[in-house]
């Protein structure tokens, strides 16, 4: 009994210094093209019929080439670095008409206390890319001595293991921030091991918190990303006391620069010609902003920033306008119109609920008039000028005095725009109540019923 245990184990050490002499080969050719750990054990049993089995051939050629790979403990210095990169899902919201915009997610972390900063943005151009280091500085409120983060190309002009360039933008930025940015080596995440692992965190405890709700604009979306971002960074860690932001607080922040006093600001100009619309294209966006009519023709210059549009002919600047990326889509400023585009903006915007709302801040007294003129009408729409007559008349008498006709015309049950306007032309709203008389006094040509009995 004794005799064959000897034997078998004897049988496998001889089997394992066999493949253990060849191991580095095959990991060395499962690098090549159409290599498979299968084809490798077939080669290596029609040379050893004796050998492994498949399963304990993966087994062995596995465990060598894990331990092949090594890994470096990183010792970091309080205020150091940051490390930054964009995840790689993303999160959305919906704008006025319903449509999904997906966006970016950046994501910021100070290696030594794993501080963390998130924000969602509309794409990774340089100007987006800009206002997100720029914020994340200010949420740490202050600047590391260097920036480590992946080859964007809002970032990097070329790629280089040994001398990337970065570009003009970039090199600004730093002597802006009075700091330095060094691109990770391509292809290698291990360079920032802090913003891969926080990326990872992100998804679990921001990206798998909201991901059933739902958001109407950017601003309520990053709302919602700081909120889960701050549970983040005040959670203890596993085995400490501290939270990230206790860490960060304590031991860090007093390590990093001041922040400049002043924004960096990234301002483009194109040149664009008014349309016949009185609108400029911003082409970067294709996106179509409103001036003065009176500069239909001419040329303009476009000066623009990540949130705003500025718009200038003659060394004039004729309109200013938050930015939109809504493409084929319109900014207007009703000011900028001709007179007859107005009154047709404003007519094609009525409906029932206007009018109420408009009354409602006159007086409940008006508000009831107009609710009963709105009513006479089989379809509402035929009573939409008369209502907008009738709100008018504050303008021209007064507010005291339109409320005083509407209460007469209420009281008299006869409600039209030409009655309460009699009203206040003949100034019977103004007569005592002893002197006040019927809308309709008796005269000569009224006949009432007693004429018809006769």
């Amino acid at each position: 009994m004794f005799f064959d245990q000897m034997q078998d184990k004897k049988l496998s050490d001889n089997r394992f210094i066999a493949l253990q002499d060849q191991l580095a080969f095959f990991a060395s050719e499962l690098k090549r093209t159409g290599v498979t750990k299968e084809l490798l054990w077939t080669e290596y049993r029609l040379k050893n019929n004796d050998g492994y089995s498949y399963s304990q051939f993966c087994f062995h050629l596995q465990k060598f080439i894990d331990n092949k790979k090594t890994v470096m403990h990183l010792t970091h210095t309080p205020g150091e670095k940051i490390e930054f990169d964009y995840a790689g899902s993303t999160l959305s919201y919906f704008n006025s008409n319903n449509e999904e915009i997906r966006c970016q997610v950046f994501v910021c972390v100070l290696p030594y206390s794993g501080y963390t900063y998130v924000e969602a943005m509309e794409s990774q151009r340089i100007e987006d890319f800009a206002y997100g280091l720029q914020s994340s500085l200010r949420y740490f409120g202050g600047v590391p001595k260097t920036m480590v983060g992946d080859n964007f190309k809002s970032c990097v002009k070329r790629a280089d293991k040994y001398e990337p360039e970065l570009t003009d933008l970039m090199d600004q930025i730093c002597l802006h921030f009075n700091t330095a940015i060094i691109p990770a080596r391509v292809r290698k995440p291990r360079d920032k091991p802090s913003v891969e692992k926080s990326v990872d965190l992100a998804y679990q405890r921001i990206f798998a918190p909201l991901r059933n709700r739902k958001f109407y604009s950017l601003r309520e979306l990053n709302a919602a990303i700081r909120e889960q971002l701050e549970k983040h960074n005040n959670r203890r860690f596993r085995n400490c006391d501290l939270t990230r932001k206790e860490w960060f607080d304590q031991f860090e922040k007093q390590s990093l620069g001041e922040l400049p006093k002043e924004d960096f600001v990234i301002k483009k100009s194109v040149n664009a010609k008014v349309q016949k619309n009185y609108h400029v294209v911003l082409g970067e966006d294709w996106h179509f902003y409103s001036v003065p009519y009176q500069y239909v023709g001419k040329q303009t210059i476009i000066i623009y920033t990540r949130f705003h549009v500025e718009i200038y002919c003659e060394h004039k600047r004729i309109a200013v306008h938050d930015r939109k990326r809504l493409k084929n889509g319109y900014t207007t400023i009703r000011e900028h119109m001709p007179e007859n585009h107005q009154h047709y903006a404003i007519t094609s915007g009525w409906d029932t609920e206007y009018f109420i709302n408009w009354a409602e801040r006159i007086s409940p007294m008006v508000k009831e008039t107009i609710k009963k003129m709105l009513e006479s009408r089989l379809v509402a729409q035929q009573s939409y000028r008369a209502c907008m007559g009738l709100l008018l008349l504050e303008k021209k008498y007064s507010k005291e005095r339109l409320i005083k006709a509407c209460e007469m015309a209420l009281r008299a049950n006869s409600i039209s725009y030409k009655i309460i306007s009699g009203i206040l032309k003949n100034n019977r709203d103004q007569l005592n109540p002893s002197e006040e008389i019927t809308l309709f006094p008796n005269h000569e040509n009224i006949r009432g019923a007693d004429f018809y009995n006769r």
